[in-house]
C-alpha cells in the first residue's frame, strides 16, 4: 500500500494491515480508522491525525514528532513493551487525545501539548514525561490545567516537575515513581499507591488523597502541604513517621 492509497482508504478503515514500510511524513489522515494494524520503526513527522481512531493496533520503535493528534482516540493498542521498542511523543499536540487501556511502558512523552488528555487503564510502567504541557491560557492571569488519569500504572515513572494543579489522578500506581518538584497542588490523588514514590520538592497544598497507601511519605520532604487532605488512618501512618508517639486514649 502506498501514501495514495492510504489516504484513499483511511477514512473508510483499515483493518488488519502491516503499515510499517510506509512513509507517514506530512500525511493528512484527519478522522482516519486503523483497527488491528501494525506500525514498526514508523515516524509519524508532521502527520495530521486529528480525530483518528487507533483500535488493538502495535506500535513498536515508532515515533509521534510534531504530530497532530489532538482528540485522537487509542484503544488496547501496545506501544512497545521494552525501552529499545517504546514509543516516543516530540512536541506532538495531544489535546483532547484518549488512551483506554493501552500499554505505553517507557514511552517518552517530550514537550508535547496535552491539556484535556485521558488516560483511563493504562500501563505506563517507566515512562518519561519531559515538559508535558496540559495548560491551556484563556487570559492574562487565567490558565487552565486540564487532564484525567484513572486506574493507570505509573510505576516507576519519571514525572519529575510535572505541573498537574487540579486535574485528576485517581486509583492510580505512582509507586517509586519520581514526582520531585511536582505540583500537584488541588490534585485529586484518591485511592493511588503512592508508596516510596519521590515527592521531594512537590506541592501538595490541598490536594486530595485519601485511600492513598503513602508508605515512605515524609511531609518534611514537600514544598507545601497546607489543606492536604487524608482520612484518619492516613494521619496515624503520617504522624507515626514525624516520629510521634500515636496512642489510644
Amino acid at each position: 500500500m502506498d501514501r495514495t492509497e492510504l489516504a484513499a482508504r483511511a477514512s473508510r478503515g483499515i483493518t488488519g494491515q502491516d503499515l510499517s514500510g510506509i512513509a507517514w511524513d506530512d500525511l493528512v489522515l484527519e478522522d482516519a480508522v486503523f483497527d488491528g494494524c501494525t506500525f514498526t520503526g514508523v515516524v509519524f513527522a508532521g502527520s495530521r491525525l486529528g480525530g483518528a481512531r487507533f483500535g488493538q493496533c502495535r506500535f513498536a520503535e515508532c515515533r509521534f514528532t510534531h504530530a497532530e493528534l489532538d482528540a485522537a482516540h487509542f484503544t488496547a493498542c501496545h506501544f512497545g513493551a521494552t525501552e529499545a521498542s517504546a514509543v516516543r511523543f516530540a512536541f506532538a499536540e495531544m489535546r483532547d487525545a484518549s488512551f483506554t487501556g493501552c500499554d505505553l511502558s517507557f514511552a517518552t512523552i517530550e514537550r508535547c501539548g496535552m491539556f484535556g488528555l485521558t488516560l483511563d487503564g493504562c500501563n505506563l510502567r517507566g515512562a518519561r514525561f519531559r515538559q508535558a504541557d496540559f495548560a491551556r491560557v484563556l487570559g492574562r492571569r487565567n490558565v487552565v490545567v486540564r487532564a484525567s488519569f484513572r486506574n493507570c500504572n505509573f510505576e516507576l515513572a519519571d514525572l519529575t516537575q510535572i505541573e498537574l494543579p487540579g486535574a485528576t489522578l485517581t486509583g492510580c500506581k505512582l509507586r517509586e515513581a519520581e514526582l520531585r518538584g511536582a505540583d500537584l497542588s488541588r490534585t485529586e490523588l484518591r485511592d493511588c499507591d503512592l508508596s516510596f514514590a519521590n515527592l521531594d520538592g512537590a506541592r501538595l497544598a490541598r490536594a486530595d488523597l485519601r485511600g492513598s497507601a503513602l508508605d515512605g511519605f515524609d511531609v518534611r520532604r514537600v514544598a507545601e502541604a497546607k489543606g492536604m487532605i487524608v482520612d484518619t488512618g492516613q494521619l496515624v501512618a503520617l504522624a507515626a513517621a514525624l516520629g510521634l508517639d500515636v496512642r489510644a486514649v
